[in-house]
């Protein structure tokens, strides 16, 4: 319980350090014939994003002020439907969103897991990996990793360029070592020891999940484990994806799969996987429920968990992803630019778990 208090009051700390308003930066506005407001936003971080919970505030030139709430988003375009009967009438000159917008997957799946461990229905010592950061002393923890490639995974190391740190880390990786930490600023190989551990892991067949926090950091990836010949699928979420960052993915399409095109049913998964032992995706994607109901964690069991931008990533995050669903974890890798997560509210109250 005194673990499970310090990770909400942490997640409470960084929900109230979240802004109450945000504002938008537009290419075009415009009313059309059924009085609703249309808006192109120019910036995929400050767009309007359909919700139930959100006011949108239009300001025209005059500073009258219109409010409203998006109840279509698609793309660029965002549909707003006017709160009061009066229309908009001058040029939009500011747009704000106020109030904060619904929960996302990897949120509620935190508050699943939170109703669960109060009802007595899960304990967090379930998770070896759980244990091994937060409960050490607690009972003995049996090993049970499985054979690596041995020496055929050292000798295609070998073959690629790494320079000694990244070697010592990407052997690491693919040994029998259940946790591994690679910390180093921009610039030192971190994403090309990732995409060295992961060729190792693809000529294997050993299933292995690489995600990061921020959508571009995974992408990175993909073009590093690419161009090393990994046979590897690439989840991106479509909102991130349709008519904002398309040509981020040039190049890779053919790896990639879209969140709207994830089906329902193991076989048509089975179909997309297509083979392949590695799967790419943000950290938020994890808690997709899409992916347990067509078997996602089946067809590529979450063996080998590989986390890049980890000091970005709040304390309960990790526990949702290696508890809730992840329960077949066997060997967790973190890269990382700082040993401290990253917060303007309270810095010392913030425990990192990399630091255990």
């Amino acid at each position: 319980l005194q673990c499970l208090g310090t990770l909400c009051i942490e997640a409470y700390l960084l929900e109230m350090a979240k802004p109450q308003e945000t504002p938008n930066e537009f290419n075009s506005f415009k009313v059309n014939k059924g009085g609703n407001m249309q808006l192109e936003n120019s910036r995929y971080r400050t767009r309007v994003r359909r919700s139930d919970q959100t006011q949108v505030i239009v300001t025209n030139e005059a500073g009258k002020e219109y409010i409203g709430r998006a109840y279509y988003a698609k793309g660029k375009m965002t549909t707003i439907r006017p709160m009061a009967k009066t229309s908009f009438a001058g040029t939009a000159k500011s747009i704000r969103v106020v109030g904060r917008e619904e929960p996302t997957n990897s949120e509620k799946a935190q508050s699943e897991l939170l109703l669960l461990l109060l009802r007595g229905e899960r304990d967090l010592r379930t998770s070896v990996f759980t244990r091994n950061l937060w409960f050490p002393k607690w009972k003995a923890i049996k090993k049970d990793l499985t054979a690596d490639c041995g020496d055929f995974g050292k000798e295609l190391l070998f073959e690629i360029r790494l320079n000694p740190s990244q070697m010592r880390a990407a052997e690491a990786m693919v040994s029998g070592t259940p946790l591994v930490v690679t910390h180093g600023p921009p610039g030192t190989g971190k994403t090309t020891t990732i995409a060295a551990a992961a060729k190792v892991w693809d000529a294997c067949s050993q299933p292995a999940w690489i995600v990061a926090h921020s959508n571009v950091a995974v992408k990175n990836i993909a073009e590093s484990l690419f161009k090393k010949g990994v046979k590897f699928i690439l989840l991106v979420s479509k909102e991130f994806y349709e008519e904002w960052h398309e040509h981020l993915y040039a190049g890779i399409e053919s790896n990639l799969i879209r969140s709207d095109k994830l089906p329902n049913d193991k076989v048509g998964m089975e179909r997309l996987f297509n083979g392949s032992s590695i799967v790419l995706s943000t950290l938020s994607m994890l808690s997709n429920p899409v992916l347990e109901i067509n078997g996602s964690f089946d067809l590529v069991p979450v063996k080998r968990l590989v986390i890049d931008e980890a000091s970005q990533i709040r304390v309960f995050e990790y526990m949702v992803c290696l508890y809730c669903r992840l329960l077949t974890l066997q060997r967790l890798s973190m890269n990382c630019f700082k040993l401290a997560h990253i917060c303007q509210v309270s810095k010392r109250s913030f425990e990192s778990m990399l630091l255990r």
